[in-house]
C-alpha cells in the first residue's frame, strides 16, 4: 500500500504542496543570474519573480499546445504546475480517466464528460457505509489541507463535499479499505477539479496507486 507521502513524492501531483518553495528557488536563481552592482540585484523582488512566473508559464503553455504528455509529467516533476488553472487542464491530460467517460476537445483543452449517475449514492447509502464515521472524523479534522482564504461556511461545504466525495468512491469499488491520507489525496482533487469531475480521476489513481 502507498501512503500519502510515497504518493506525493513519486507522482506529479506534489506539485500543490511544493510549488511555494519550487517558485522560490527559480527566484533565487533569477536573482543570482541579474546584473549585479554594489552587491545588489538590479531586479525588484516583485519583477524577478514575474519573470520566474511568465518563463514557466509559456513552457507550460507550449507543451499543452503540443499535447506532450511525456513533456508536461517530466517538467511537473522538476518544476509544478503553478497553479490551479494549469493543474486542471493537465491532471486530465496525463491521468487516463475509466473508460465510461468520453472525451472533446476545445481550444487545444481536453475536456472529459462523464456521467454523473455513475457515483450516484442517496445519504443512507453515505451515511451507514462502515468508512463513513472513521472518514467524517479525519475529514473534520484535517484543517491544514484547506485553503486558508476560504470562510468557516465555505469549509465547512467542502469538508460535507469531500467525506460525500470518499465514500461515493468506497461504495462503489467495495472491496477497498479506507485508511488515514486517503481523505487528503481525494481533497487535492476536489479543489483543483470541482466535485463531479474529481470523481473518476479518484478513481484511477486509487485503483493504479492505493489499491
Amino acid at each position: 500500500m502507498v501512503t500519502i507521502d510515497e504518493f506525493f513524492e513519486s507522482s506529479i501531483y506534489s506539485d500543490s504542496d511544493h510549488d511555494s518553495a519550487l517558485m522560490e528557488d527559480a527566484h533565487s536563481e533569477v536573482i543570482s543570474s541579474s546584473i549585479i552592482t554594489n552587491g545588489s540585484s538590479s531586479l525588484s523582488d516583485d519583477e524577478s519573480f514575474s519573470m520566474v512566473f511568465k518563463t514557466k508559464s509559456d513552457r507550460i503553455e507550449e507543451y499543452l499546445n503540443k499535447k506532450n504528455k511525456d513533456k508536461l509529467i517530466k517538467y511537473a516533476k522538476k518544476t509544478g504546475l503553478i497553479n490551479i488553472l494549469y493543474r486542471k487542464q493537465i491532471w486530465p491530460l496525463v491521468i487516463h480517466p475509466p473508460s465510461y467517460c468520453t472525451v472533446e476537445y476545445d481550444n487545444n483543452k481536453k475536456l472529459y464528460f462523464c456521467p454523473i449517475d455513475y457515483y450516484s449514492a442517496d445519504t443512507n447509502q453515505i451515511e451507514s457505509h462502515r468508512f463513513y464515521g472513521q472518514v467524517r472524523i479525519d475529514v473534520e479534522r484535517t484543517l491544514k489541507r484547506f485553503p486558508p482564504n476560504y470562510s468557516d461556511s465555505d469549509r465547512i461545504e467542502l469538508q460535507e463535499e469531500l467525506i460525500i466525495t470518499v465514500i461515493k468512491i468506497l461504495i462503489k469499488h467495495d472491496y477497498l479499505n479506507y485508511y488515514q491520507g486517503y481523505h487528503d489525496i481525494c481533497l487535492t482533487f476536489l479543489i483543483v477539479l470541482g466535485a463531479d469531475l474529481c470523481l473518476p480521476f479518484i478513481d484511477t489513481i486509487t485503483k493504479s496507486h492505493f489499491k
